[in-house]
């Protein structure tokens, strides 16, 4: 286990990618995202910056999704794959600059994920893994969202969509396993903080488009809707989630001889 790096804090993404790149160094090309998701906020960032990217997005509706919104990149390749079934390119000429996983990485194979990252990376190639969690978890609204998930027997849904904290953490394992492979050193964390505010509306789509709430029984999602739309009416208020993303770094060493 090597030291903490450094650690910075920025409000603007844009300034995150830019220390990642900066992290990274020389020209970053290519790229690989796990979990780009539907909205493809770092995906857009990174292709801007000219890196090509093929981006890995399980869930079709969210593939389907990103490649609307990300069309006019031609470099930008979007499978609707898992890691665990995606073949990396076998050759090391063509092996990845960087891997970067928002949200997603905790939902790869444990006992693949950093297999499958030595394989991508080349040596001195970077893994970048990021969570994010509510900062405001005291906030009325929020916490009344969260028992009426509870009440529905749904709590997993809560903790997907409102970060409920009784949930166990999603990136302690995987954290933990990346911070013990002595091959990934030169560690680092960079912060990104922000406000988002939902409407009644916006929050219903918003948890509509997950998978999870989908897989539900028809009935269930009705009732639990209603019982959201009740809370939201009565609060008479739009829901304010204060994120903070966490951003780990790890540089990949490379195999070491007869390995």
């Amino acid at each position: 286990m090597t030291a903490l790096l450094a650690v910075a804090s920025h409000s603007r993404l844009e300034d995150v990618v830019d220390d990642l790149l900066d992290y990274v160094g020389g020209e970053v090309s290519p790229a690989l995202e796990i979990g780009p998701g539907p909205d493809g906020r770092m995906t857009r960032l990174l292709a801007q910056r000219g890196i090509r990217l093929t981006c890995l997005e399980p869930d079709e509706r969210w593939a389907a999704a990103l490649d609307a919104r990300i069309h006019e990149h031609a470099f930008i390749n979007i499978l609707n794959l898992r890691l665990e079934d995606w073949e990396p390119p076998a050759a090391a000429a063509s092996r990845f600059d960087l891997i970067y996983a928002g949200q997603s990485w905790h939902l790869v194979e444990p006992g693949l994920r950093l297999q499958r990252a030595r394989q991508i990376l080349r040596p001195g190639g970077v893994l970048a893994v990021s969570w994010k969690r509510v900062a405001n978890l005291d906030d009325p609204l929020r916490l009344a969202l969260v028992q009426m998930h509870r009440q529905h027997g749904l709590g997993r849904l809560a903790a997907l969509t409102l970060d409920d904290p009784d949930r166990p953490g999603r990136d302690v394992a995987a954290r933990t396993e990346l911070r013990a492979a002595a091959d990934f050193t030169d560690h680092a964390v960079l912060g990104h903080h922000t406000s988002v505010v939902l409407t009644k509306l916006e929050y219903l789509a918003r948890l509509d488009a997950m998978p999870a709430y989908q897989a539900i029984p028809a009935r269930a999602r009705t009732a639990l809707a209603a019982g959201l739309e009740s809370v939201f009416d009565l609060f008479r208020a739009d829901l304010v989630l204060d994120y903070i993303d966490e951003f780990f770094l790890a540089r990949y060493a490379g195999r070491r001889g007869g390995e």
